[in-house]
């Protein structure tokens, strides 16, 4: 009798692990909220925009892992944030603003006209116009 009852609890306690116990941890995009870039900056000077970020989420912690900037064109980029989600909402909890409030540089050589495309994920939020003289 002893024998039948181990393999029973065994298969129990294993059974009762649910997929969504499984901490995650992935890298993904950050959602970004707002940007503002200046209208136009002399040549050479680097284009700084200053970018918002924010999340909501109920557990887990979020570490942003910088921008992915892609020449898209000639003077077109295309920005992402990127961030490192550890044990993302393994837990219920109660839901927490995140923000980030940093910048992203682009830098200039010549003269004309640069686009910068931010997207959140693969849609695209909004587009910064920037003359450079």
């Amino acid at each position: 009798m002893k024998n039948i009852l181990i393999p029973v609890c065994l298969f129990t306690v294993i059974s009762c692990a649910k997929k969504d116990d499984i901490n995650q941890t992935f890298t993904g995009d950050l959602p970004i909220v707002s940007t503002t870039t200046p209208v136009s900056i002399a040549a050479g000077q680097d284009i700084v925009s200053n970018i918002r970020c924010e999340l909501v989420f109920v557990s887990g912690a979020v570490y942003f892992k910088g921008f992915d900037i892609k020449a898209t064109g000639d003077k077109q980029f295309s920005i992402s944030a990127r961030a490192l989600y550890k044990d993302w909402n393994t837990q219920v909890g109660t839901p927490v603003m995140w923000t980030l409030d940093t910048i992203a540089n682009i830098k200039t050589t010549t003269a004309g006209k640069y686009i910068l495309n931010f997207y959140n994920s693969k849609k695209l939020f909004k587009s910064d116009t920037i003359q450079v003289n």
